[in-house]
């Protein structure tokens, strides 16, 4: 019998280090396999969620979903075009990066919800950028330098102006613009719209053809404006002043040397145009 005892203990000692071998995965220093796991699993969520949008234009596009109980689908990134018009009369547009909000099958009574919410929250009607047709309206909303288009178009078209209620497709997009690119479209507008009108003026004074004017612009108010003017072939070049009244653009001045006070003073011309002058009747320059 005690020669058998070494070999009972033998299999009692492998039996054991199995079964600890086999419940050993669902111990830890932390505790089960199971609160692992369930750790695990509220660490992925937390890094998993979204976090919330704050941006400005999400937040007034969230209200504007909430607030109107419109079936809006997903804030989405998105371009478009605003249009904007300086001191000139033509018009240009801007390329606006902001954020758009859609909806399907809208009632024109929802649609009055929309435009009572941009009133109620001090935004005004940009006409330039506002286009009423029997299908297709588009409106422009501006709050300061925080912008909007509203744009709906009716989804049942021609049939759905009898007897039927009209149900629209809408979209309504928002940002800011950049300032920078929109101070550079206006200011291109304005050299166009004065170039253009300084070509005609120079065209008829000395009977040139446009082809053969070169003109300069230095600089460009909207309504005090400077710079050069040479014709093609001739070596010998003129500085100009123009001033743009109700009429439009108006030439002023255009030569070498000084520039007589009798032709600047009545339009209160900025001194970093025109610093002196000539006094005819003083018979000396005139520090302005």
């Amino acid at each position: 019998m005690y020669k058998k005892f070494p070999i009972v203990l033998a299999f009692l000692i492998i039996g054991g280090g199995i079964l600890w071998l086999s419940i050993k995965p669902s111990i830890s220093l932390f505790g089960s396999k199971i609160e692992e796991e369930k750790t695990e699993e509220i660490l992925e969520e937390v890094v998993l969620q979204e976090p919330e949008e704050k941006d400005e234009i999400s937040v007034f596009l969230k209200r504007l979903k909430e607030e109107t109980n419109i079936n809006f689908q997903g804030i989405k990134e998105s371009d478009f075009n605003w249009i904007i018009q300086a001191e000139v009369s033509e018009s240009g547009s801007v390329l606006v990066s902001g954020k758009v909000i859609s909806a399907q099958g809208i009632t024109d009574e929802a649609q009055i919800k929309i435009k009572d919410f941009f009133v109620n929250n001090d935004f005004k009607i940009n006409e330039i950028n506002t286009s009423t047709e029997v299908i297709t309206n588009v409106i422009g909303y501006e709050r300061k330098e925080f912008i909007c288009l509203y744009s709906s178009v009716a989804n049942n078209k021609e049939e759905g102006l009898g007897e039927d209620v009209i149900l629209y497709d809408i979209e309504v997009f928002c940002g800011v613009p950049d300032l920078k690119e929109l101070e550079k479209t206006e200011s291109e507008e304005n050299n166009s719209d004065l170039s253009n009108a300084l070509i005609d003026i120079f065209s008829k004074k000395y009977g040139k053809p446009y082809s053969e004017i070169n003109l300069t612009i230095s600089k460009n108010t909207g309504i005090y404006a400077s710079g050069g003017i040479s014709f093609s072939g001739e070596i010998s070049g003129a500085m100009w002043l123009a001033f743009k009244g109700d009429s439009g653009w108006k030439l002023i001045f255009d030569g070498n040397g000084t520039i007589p006070c009798e032709s600047v003073l009545p339009y209160s011309f900025p001194t970093d145009m025109v610093s002196e002058c000539w006094d005819e009747d003083l018979g000396k320059l005139i520090k302005l």
